[in-house]
């Protein structure tokens, strides 16, 4: 009895995200280790910053376990297939779940522009963000392949041609601005609910998609996940019908502060949290120098001012490693890594600060009016650099020099406050519960002014990711209520998302683009999408003066 009940507990809890929940500590030990991560390094010597690299990509931080986010691969991927075959009403192949990854906004490169190794999204045959594991126990016979996501999902970024066209290479550290979790998960969910009760379709959908899936893990499948799954799809379907009981936004972005409460167990099982606290994600260059960590500033390193300025002399390796002590709680609320387990990736997570502080993003890929860009450097130091940081000078690509890591109150910035006013005070103690020693952790009400190197790359732009284009930001009266995002190309004029306005008001892609993602439209009047604030910053200044600071921030 007590093996059964072990074995319906571990992959019950594999299936279904951590949202059955319990203290049974069996659980924290069946995990795996990412197989990718030691085929990317394999027997070549690297340097630190390069093995920081490859931990962005392949690192799984502790998170192949079946008690935290992790889904049997295998299942997963058939999902998928089942999902996308009963709409699109198409046959089940690798080919067929390869589209729909790619739909979804993950990546499959030729390659990884700036990594150490060739054709690393070769490795493991996965798209890049996903690695997968293999728990394998003797007592009880338990073979399984699991999967979860990486920092790599949200920070490898497709890049763009001459023209603007996303090509097929990628580049590490960049944002990857049309991955979409919510569409995913939900496809996920769909296919498990289409499966359930129907194991032989489920089944034959994995012998299809995997024909040399070893014995062992096709029985346990077979025998415990099959079960199980369709145990919990029913528990679910009677209660609240959702793949996770939150939304993280669309392309291009997440929503950490929900995350990170639906990982401390701060979500009821039977509610959904109406969160719009949404996240743009950014470029990784300069967040070494950093005081703070998060939009809202509300993860500082103890003792330190929130508003303490930088210098690349300041990011010395213990800056690094302080850095890393707080972002290592980041893979509770990204990968599910059990709070009281996070700082187990410190020193993994040191590596890849050591990449960032190495870390440049590629250059504009257009053409830049040089004596334009230089009048627009006195433009960016005359009114940005204040708050944005202090660049170097007449330089064909500027590097940052001093970061203020000013934080602004929403009534100075005035952009969508949802995002600060959901850091709140419950979640900062429910972090700082677990996490003080390593963080000083509050609730700020603010936003802290980003670096803008590679802002280029990073459409749509604000915290939330609600306008277009930089030339829109700088126009706020122009700016456009609705528009899509998610697989665009760039318009290398106005710096941004290519497209034009209609009659309606809606950004739309042009007519002979076809977007390589599915794009979603993002409307400006729902909630944690307003595309007001940063305003004032931008009144008083001539049509030829925003045209030489935007040709200006293609430099950065």
């Amino acid at each position: 009895m007590i093996s059964r009940l072990w074995r319906y507990r571990l992959l019950a809890i594999a299936l279904c995200c951590a949202a059955c929940g319990t203290n049974d500590a069996l659980h924290g030990r069946i995990r795996a280790s990412s197989a990718d991560l030691a085929l990317a390094r394999g027997s070549d010597s690297v340097t630190r910053e390069q093995l920081g690299m490859l931990r962005l990509m392949f690192d799984d931080l502790g998170g192949l376990r079946v008690d935290g986010s992790a889904l049997p691969w295998k299942v997963l991927v058939a999902a998928m297939a089942i999902d996308r075959s009963s709409a699109r009403h198409t046959p089940v192949s690798r080919a067929e779940v390869a589209a729909a990854f790619s739909e979804f906004g993950f990546l499959f490169p030729d390659s990884v522009m700036n990594a150490p190794i060739r054709s690393p999204a070769r490795i493991g045959g996965h798209p890049i963000g996903i690695v997968t594991g293999f728990a394998d126990y003797r007592l009880p016979r338990v073979r399984l392949e699991i999967a979860n996501i990486t920092c790599a999902m949200c920070h490898v970024g497709v890049a763009y041609d001459s023209l603007g066209r996303p090509t097929h290479g990628a580049w590490a550290g960049m944002a990857n601005t049309s991955i979409d979790v919510d569409a995913w998960s939900k496809s996920v969910y769909r296919g498990l609910k289409l499966a359930c009760g129907r194991r032989d379709v489920l089944l034959a959908t994995i012998d299809t998609l995997f024909p040399d899936i070893d014995a062992s893990e096709r029985r346990t499948i077979e025998k415990f996940v099959v079960p199980a799954l369709e145990r919990r799809v029913n528990e679910v379907a009677a209660g609240i019908d959702v793949a996770i009981p939150y939304t993280t936004g669309g392309p291009g972005q997440g929503n950490p502060i929900a995350s990170m409460r639906f990982h401390l167990g701060m979500i009821p099982k039977d509610s959904v949290l109406h969160a719009t606290g949404f996240s743009s994600i950014p470029d990784f260059s300069n967040r070494h120098l950093r005081n703070v960590l998060l939009y809202d500033g509300g993860y500082v390193i103890p003792g330190r001012r929130r508003d303490a300025r930088f210098t690349p002399d300041s990011a010395t390796d213990e800056h690094l490693l302080e850095l890393a002590r707080i972002a290592s709680v980041f893979s509770v609320s990204v990968m599910g890594v059990p709070i009281r387990e996070a700082p187990r990736n410190i020193g993994a997570l040191d590596d890849v600060m050591h990449f960032i502080r190495a870390y440049r993003p590629p250059a504009f890929p257009g053409r830049i009016d040089r004596a334009l860009a230089d009048s627009g450097e006195r433009e960016y130091a005359a009114r940005c650099s204040s708050c944005h940081g202090t660049m170097s000078r007449d330089e064909d690509r500027p590097r940052l020099i001093s970061l203020p890591n000013r934080l602004l109150p929403v009534s100075v910035i005035g952009t969508d406050p949802r995002r600060a006013a959901e850091a709140d005070s419950s979640i900062a103690a429910a972090v700082r519960a677990g996490y003080s020693r390593f963080a000083s952790i509050d609730s700020t009400g603010a936003y802290v002014a980003p670096p803008l190197s590679g802002i280029w790359a990073t459409a749509p732009y604000l915290h939330n990711g609600s306008v277009p284009t930089l030339w829109h930001l700088m126009h706020p009266g122009e700016r456009p209520s609705r528009f899509y995002v998610g697989g665009h190309a760039l318009d290398l004029e106005r710096v941004g998302i290519a497209g034009e306005v209609d009659d309606e008001g809606t950004l739309r892609y042009p007519r002979d683009y076809r977007p390589w993602s599915t794009p979603m439209l993002y409307d400006t009047s729902e909630p944690g999408r307003s595309n007001r604030g940063h305003e004032s910053m931008f009144a008083g200044m001539s049509e030829a003066e925003k045209r030489a600071l935007l040709e200006y921030l293609k430099r950065l």
